[in-house]
């Protein structure tokens, strides 16, 4: 049951991803019921800057349903993108992987001509020919 959403949102030039990270720390993950800090860093993904957070809370309070989340804000001039993830706590280390993929791959702005993936989707199912 895990969940990744991915958010965009206009920035100020020379936004900066750590103010991001402790905006949303201090305004909304502290809020969460037994939220604990785990680790937060700067880092660099495909040459933009970014800084990441992970934390674990307690889901609805339930200290027996434990959470793991991470979320990573990365700025591309004026556009700023946060990665929310969020798991069942002893499933984190399993997603690791395809979450690394996903955030080295992603491309805010894929370039002009770039072709459609050919794979096919849920949505596929809803289109007509």
């Amino acid at each position: 049951n895990a969940v990744l959403y991915l958010r965009r949102i206009t920035v100020p030039a020379g936004a900066h991803p750590r103010q991001l990270m402790l905006n949303a720390i201090e305004q909304r993950l502290k809020a969460l019921p037994r939220f604990a800090l785990v680790n937060r860093r700067d880092i660099v993904i495909n040459g933009n800057k970014a800084a990441i957070v992970s934390a674990t809370y307690s889901h609805q309070g339930n200290i027996q349903f434990p959470r793991y989340l991470e979320e990573i804000y990365l700025v591309v001039g004026e556009e700023a993108f946060t990665f929310h993830f969020e798991c069942f706590e002893p499933d984190a280390n399993g997603h690791a992987d395809a979450l690394n993929r996903m955030y080295s791959s992603f491309l805010p702005h894929p370039p002009e001509g770039a072709e459609e993936p050919k794979t096919k989707t849920p949505f596929d199912l809803f289109k007509t020919y």
